[in-house]
């Protein structure tokens, strides 16, 4: 009996981590990198990473070549079984990477960690049909995300930069994975301390204790100082020292980007009809 063809997976989320696909599907082929139109990705409410239809967006991954085993192990480690993902098959824009850099997935992981730049080599970018996606169409409203996924989603960002991902994506992605719980934490120790050391803790990390202003409610303060507290956990705080200094994905968002135009503070690409990528609102 023959073994079922090959397919194109697309990664996103977590399976970004080099390593982590190392482990999951170690029969898989980097292809190159990809963008999936009219999606947007986010944390579910169910705190699982997930691509949702949104126009004008789009969502930036990977692109491997699977065989029957590794589309097993995906189905496995997916929960497709349980219902956390289903399996649909959709058309990418495709940069595939020169030949010879279409690596299988252990060397590719030597690769990047020796500090290859994989999008030097990448070949004419076009349409590629019949692309294996992960997602969950029924739970779309945004969660916050389960621990589990931080640490490969951190590390899978940091490959996928290397490998030619958008650093403005990449961006926006940390923003939306970690500030919105850490400020939330942060709150909940201002609002609440546990003790005179948690408060001198947090006086001494944002400087000063939030304050009124002359007629100002107590609500809209709080909100003002969600906002400042917001603007001081940006990514920079959340850099790991692990991080190259050349992976400029920590940059706060007024620090100019070549791929931010228009002013705008964050932005996510998609395919105008010319061939080229422009630059637009993520959300």
């Amino acid at each position: 009996m023959s073994s079922p063809p090959d397919k194109l997976y697309f990664a996103y989320g977590r399976n970004l981590s080099l390593q982590h696909m190392a482990t999951k599907c170690p029969n898989s082929q980097y292809v190159g990198r990809a963008m999936l139109l009219e999606y947007c990705w986010l944390f579910n409410e169910r705190g699982h990473p997930n691509v949702i239809p949104r126009t004008s967006s789009s969502v930036h991954g990977l692109v491997f070549r699977v065989n029957g085993d590794d589309e097993n192990s995906l189905d496995q480690s997916q929960d497709v079984q349980g219902g956390t993902y289903t399996k649909v098959f959709k058309e990418l824009v495709l940069y595939p990477t020169s030949p010879e850099l279409q690596l299988p997935i252990a060397r590719l992981v030597d690769a990047v960690r020796n500090g290859a730049k994989m999008e030097a080599g990448e070949q004419e970018h076009h349409f590629e049909a019949n692309v294996l996606v992960y997602l969950n169409e029924t739970i779309v409203k945004r969660g916050r995300p389960r621990d589990e996924y931080l640490g490969p989603i951190r590390s899978g960002m940091k490959d996928a930069t290397r490998l030619g991902i958008p650093e403005h994506f990449i961006r926006n992605s940390f923003q939306s994975m970690t500030p919105a719980t850490a400020i939330r934490n942060i709150n909940r120790r201002v609002l609440r301390p546990d003790s005179a050391q948690s408060a001198a803790t947090e006086a001494t990390r944002f400087r000063r204790r939030p304050f009124r202003t002359s007629g100002e409610s107590r609500s809209r303060m709080f909100q003002r100082e969600h906002v400042l507290r917001r603007e001081r956990l940006h990514l920079p705080a959340l850099a790991q020292p692990s991080l190259d200094q050349g992976l400029q994905i920590m940059a706060p968002p007024h620090v100019a980007s070549p791929w931010l135009t228009g002013g705008l503070p964050y932005g996510d690409s998609t395919l105008h009809p010319s061939g080229q990528e422009e630059t637009m609102h993520f959300y």
